[in-house]
């Protein structure tokens, strides 16, 4: 039985579509509008806005020379960025040979170097709509975590009323830094008992608007972070430590909750660090200090 000639396999459609296709690229009359149907989507991408994925990076280290650089404390002790904390100069280790202390030659210079790299985005407008408006999208957090303090605010407030930020190291879980240092202020670092003592509205490291671009990069308090005896070094308790930084939607952390800051989930970016002062155990009451202030890395 003969098939209707108005019938075509697939092969011939698909060879029929071809035909006519090639026919118009390739004549002459048809090449603005090839022009045209080249350049149109590729016009179309380059008008779109630029989706940057948002990122935060940490990177912790102990300047040269200092205390944490040691070249008498690297050989006992590897990967973890740490500090001695110890206010005059003291040996670490035995001897090999004769099982005899080494010369006190560690110096009490101990000092962090926090670097903190941030791509932020712009691809909201200040009312949520999906729209770049020139102003970055997210505000920047970073905070210092102790996870060793109690975090009870009720032994903290009595603390801090006796003593101030000496007498709070045993019950301050968290040290927000507020904004960029001036001078090494030590103002700029504020302890809390636990996360949800600390409003997100008053807690901004670096405002979404504060941003000049998309790219950030900063050394807390301008300069490596001083824990000896200098003058306004920051005293913190010894023992394990963490910094984390991240960045969370500036439309989101009008009505952020303490509570939910502390989820990762409305985060857009983040990342921490580990580091330990003094000692991996924690010590808020004993051990060296600057004056009657124990437990500190001075």
């Amino acid at each position: 039985m003969r098939r209707p000639s108005s019938a075509r396999t697939v092969w011939q459609e698909k060879s029929f579509r071809e035909v006519i296709f090639s026919q118009i690229l390739n004549s002459p009359q048809t090449l603005p509008h090839r022009i045209k149907f080249y350049l149109y989507p590729l016009a179309c991408l380059l008008t779109l806005p630029v989706l940057a994925a948002p990122s935060v990076s940490i990177t912790v280290t102990a300047p040269v020379a200092s205390a944490g650089a040691d070249a008498n404390l690297a050989r006992i002790y590897s990967t973890q960025p740490w500090l001695p904390c110890t206010k005059t100069n003291q040996s670490f280790g035995l001897a090999k040979a004769n099982k005899v202390k080494p010369a006190a030659t560690t110096l009490p210079s101990d000092q962090f170097n926090f670097e903190i790299t941030v791509v932020n985005e712009d691809n909201l407008t200040a009312s949520g709509a999906a729209a770049s408006d020139g102003i970055m999208d997210n505000h920047l957090y970073v905070f210092l975590v102790n996870p060793n303090a109690n975090g009870s605010n009720s032994q903290f407030q009595q603390a801090w009323l006796a003593g101030g930020s000496d007498a709070v190291f045993p019950y301050a879980q968290i040290w927000v830094v507020t904004n960029p240092a001036f001078n090494d202020n030590p103002a700029s670092l504020q302890p809390y008992s636990n996360i949800t003592e600390v409003d997100p509205a008053k807690a901004i490291y670096k405002p979404a608007d504060s941003f000049l671009g998309s790219e950030f990069s900063t050394t807390l308090f301008g300069a490596p972070m001083l824990f000896d005896k200098a003058a306004r070094g920051k005293r913190l308790p010894q023992g394990p430590w963490l910094i984390t930084a991240f960045l969370v939607n500036a439309n989101r952390a009008v009505t952020l909750s303490s509570a939910e800051i502390q989820n990762p989930q409305y985060w857009e970016a983040w990342d921490a660090k580990p580091f330990i002062l003094g000692t991996p155990f924690f010590k808020p009451n004993t051990g060296s200090g600057r004056g009657p202030v124990k437990g500190a890395c001075h």
